[in-house]
């Protein structure tokens, strides 16, 4: 898989929270992106690629298509080439606060944290942006 590829992924799991907004939505979206998270530690990309918006996912399989084609085969792919250490950073991974304007919001990385494994070389100092489809919300960015 190229480097890119596995880039863009680590983009889309990451911009989601922020400060503010209201608390419903907020809970909401740290509980994507800690599930987003989760699911790409795990291989599980039906589960990844389903807390993704259509563009989103169109971006990674543009991205990756040497990996495989799919959104779902692409994580999968990527999830192998992990660490162990970074997987075990991604499952315990907890969002602190995540900021909600409407119908997106976004995620700092420096709001992301883990109590075991190592989540450093997965966050890149941005943020990640989410945004809510259908009272769903769902990574964009």
């Amino acid at each position: 898989m190229r480097k890119s590829a596995l880039a863009a992924v680590l983009a889309i799991s990451l911009a989601v929270l922020g400060c503010g907004g209201g608390g419903g939505d907020e809970q909401a979206v740290k509980n994507t992106v800690t599930q987003f998270m989760s699911a790409l530690a795990r291989g599980d990309g039906a589960t990844a690629c389903s807390l993704t918006t259509a563009q989103a996912q169109q971006r990674l399989t543009t991205q990756g298509s040497q990996a495989g084609g799919s959104c779902a085969a692409i994580i999968g792919a990527i999830a192998k080439r992990l660490p162990p250490q970074i997987k075990q950073g991604l499952e315990s991974a907890k969002v602190k606060k995540a900021t909600v304007n409407g119908d997106t919001a976004t995620v700092s990385d420096s709001d992301i944290s883990s109590s075991a494994g190592n989540l450093g070389p997965f966050l890149g100092g941005g943020s990640t942006t989410l945004k809510k489809e259908s009272g769903t919300w769902k990574l964009s960015s």
